[in-house]
């Protein structure tokens, strides 16, 4: 994914987040157009995983504690508007983000993966203005082998998103769960006769 000159700037301000909060380590990431995913450890052992996205809302909780999870967020988030706003872009956060304490490794490494993939699914976001609309009946059509492969899962969640799953990696850990789309190249390809 290309960032833009406020993605370059929500990056580096995440990157930054340890030198403001000395007890903080960064783990996967990525920004994305509209929002970012990220996992941040507190020295205390708990992982929380974020999701900040624009929007308007409004805050439901009490003040902020210092050294808190929103504590952090709030800092990022207004280092992120100040620096946006003095390059003259109209930019506003929504006011909360989804966090989630991260209990177990196979938790951490579920939440990696898909914080690793989101790029990829991009494409298909309902919010993406350039991305490929499709009537989810029908499977995804986009550059690359997958469509057009047996062991192609198309999955879809309740609120809409689509991903395309290996099936080969159910059985052989060395294909990968979801794709880096698109796949020009595959050991496990077969062509389907969907199409």
């Amino acid at each position: 994914m290309h960032l833009s000159e406020m993605g370059s700037i929500a990056d580096r301000c995440w990157q930054e987040i340890p030198e403001h909060f000395r007890y903080v380590k960064l783990d996967e990431y990525i920004v994305m157009p509209n929002h970012i995913h990220g996992i941040i450890t507190i020295s205390v052992r708990t992982r929380h995983a974020v999701s900040v996205q624009k929007d308007n809302s409004v805050r439901k909780f009490g003040p902020l504690q210092s050294g808190s999870l929103h504590t952090i967020i709030g800092s990022y988030k207004s280092a992120v508007t100040k620096l946006i706003h003095e390059r003259g872009y109209a930019f506003r956060w929504q006011s909360r983000f989804h966090d989630r304490i991260i209990r177990n490794e196979k938790e951490m490494n579920r939440i990696r993966e898909y914080i690793h993939w989101n790029a990829a699914k991009w494409e298909w976001d309902e919010e993406n203005p350039a991305g490929t609309s499709h009537d989810a009946s029908q499977p995804v059509s986009h550059p690359g082998l997958c469509p057009t492969c047996t062991h192609m899962a198309r999955i879809e969640t309740p609120r809409g998103s689509t991903f395309i799953m290996c099936n080969l990696s159910k059985t052989d850990k060395s294909f990968p769960k979801y794709p880096k789309i698109p796949v020009l190249q595959c050991r496990g390809y077969v062509r389907t006769q969907r199409f």
